[in-house]
């Protein structure tokens, strides 16, 4: 990772972080299913929905960034991937840089 890393150990997330953002997110009862794991400086957050829109899921990434700390959310890029079975409008993907306050949306295309 180079020098990508300097300043890790000070933000470093814990296991106990990671769980505690997996129950967060799982609170909604649009979630079927949560993961959350950490390569390097990217925390990847994988949700599974049984119900729910794509503004649904935009929220429920919103909320789950609550879980973090001012100088986390600063540190890491965050990246988002939402899927639902049997609906069109999914999977969507969301990214959000370290430097950054907003979260970018694309939605992935499936096979036509």
């Amino acid at each position: 990772y180079g020098d990508r890393l300097n300043g890790i150990e000070s933000v470093q997330i814990t296991e106990d972080k990671t769980n505690e953002m997996v129950n967060l997110i799982k609170e909604n009862e649009l979630v079927d299913n949560a993961s959350v794991s950490i390569k390097g400086k990217i925390i990847y957050i994988t949700v599974s929905l049984k119900d729910g829109k794509v503004t649904d899921a935009q929220s429920i990434a919103v909320k789950s960034l609550s879980s973090l700390s001012e100088d986390e959310k600063a540190f890491y890029d965050i990246n988002f991937a939402f899927t639902k079975n049997d609906d069109d409008t999914f999977p969507i993907m969301g990214y959000k840089k370290s430097d950054a306050t907003i979260i970018s949306w694309s939605r992935v295309k499936g096979e036509e």
